[in-house]
């Protein structure tokens, strides 16, 4: 068993074994890009906090784009567009007191959205005051992703603009695990759920809402989609 050494923004830096003797470590330059190593560069892929390293690209994956260690800045253009920072290739504004988790900062729109419902179900009880509580080791996610890089969950996408529901509303909110699939958080695990199969199947879905129900059907099918998420119906 390995135990790794974090630094103050919570990148690995030092692995040792259990009997004290250091097996591997890394330096980055202030772009992420790595100095020094000690011991194999690929025994331990993590770089920033939320990256990993794929040792074929040299880029970094980081959730939603792939970062670029060399140039300094993502791959691909921010989803969020604007509302992610002027700079739509770039990380943080301050690497020395930010991190970027998921590649995209929507999500914080989204918990907010949550967590302003949430209040409104806390006299309720069941599983929905569950599944709009946030655990540790979990995260806000879309039930329709909201990464427009993305495109099997285009469709889905569409339907919801057409019905005016807006990406980042509670409607298309659900805590699930993240980092720790060990979470007490109920119901999936949110790494393992985007496949074709889930794009596929919530896009008939809610385009069949849509056409039957307009709006307020859409609204009730993500719902239920949260539940089978919630319950671990294996919808993907």
């Amino acid at each position: 068993m390995k135990k790794l050494i974090s630094d103050y923004l919570g990148t690995p830096s030092e692995a040792y074994e259990n009997d004290g003797n250091k097996v591997w470590s890394n330096e980055l330059d202030i772009y992420g890009q790595s100095k020094a190593f000690n011991s194999d560069k690929d025994f331990i892929p993590f770089r920033y906090q939320g990256q990993y390293e794929d040792e074929e690209t040299g880029l970094y994956y980081n959730r939603f784009r792939n970062y670029s260690p060399i140039e300094g800045m993502y791959t691909q253009k921010d989803p969020i567009g604007l509302n992610g920072g002027l700079v739509l290739y770039g990380y943080v504004q301050d690497t020395n007191n930010s991190i970027d988790i998921f590649g995209l900062s929507c999500t914080k729109e989204l918990k907010k959205n949550m967590n302003k419902a949430n209040r409104e179900l806390r006299k309720n009880e069941g599983y929905m005051k569950r599944a709009w509580h946030k655990y540790k080791g979990s995260a806000a996610h879309h039930i329709v992703a909201g990464d427009h890089s993305n495109q099997a969950a285009q469709r889905a996408r569409d339907v919801l603009k057409r019905v005016d529901i807006d990406i980042n509303s509670a409607h298309n909110g659900i805590y699930l695990k993240h980092m720790d699939p060990n979470s007490k958080q109920p119901g999936a695990y949110h790494r393992i759920i985007h496949t074709k199969e889930y794009f596929e199947n919530v896009a008939q879905r809610l385009e069949s809402a849509e056409m039957l129900g307009g709006r307020a059907l859409v609204k009730a099918e993500l719902e239920l989609i949260r539940n089978d998420l919630l319950f671990n119906k294996k919808i993907w």
